[in-house]
């Protein structure tokens, strides 16, 4: 009988450091959910936010505030956009250009 208490007494003192390093470790994990708790919500604020300003951009006018501030640079900015728009153009023009005309020699066959 005194074996066992011997035993039982030697279970339970090593059961209890164990069991006070685990209590450490579960605080730390319970601190680190905590941040990535924090850190999860603040991305699905952003993430928010970001939709919402896709839906309804908030900066809708930027060319006209440029035009007002900076003429100079919006002449500019409006020339590269009709260059821009006339090589898109011109390169569909270009793509679209050669099923106008079939190969002779595959017509001559």
């Amino acid at each position: 009988m005194t074996k066992i208490k011997d035993h039982k007494s030697k279970v339970f003192h090593t059961y209890i450091p164990v069991k006070c390093s685990k209590v450490s470790t579960i605080e730390d994990l319970k601190n680190e959910l905590h941040t990535l708790e924090k850190k999860l919500i603040e991305e699905k604020m952003k993430s928010k936010a970001l939709s919402q300003e896709i839906e309804n951009p908030i900066n809708l006018h930027r060319w006209r505030k440029l035009e007002a501030t900076d003429s100079e640079f919006f002449e500019l900015l409006t020339k590269v956009q009709t260059v821009q728009k006339r090589l898109i153009a011109k390169t569909d023009e270009v793509l679209v250009f050669p099923f106008f005309f079939t190969n002779p020699s595959s017509g001559s066959q």
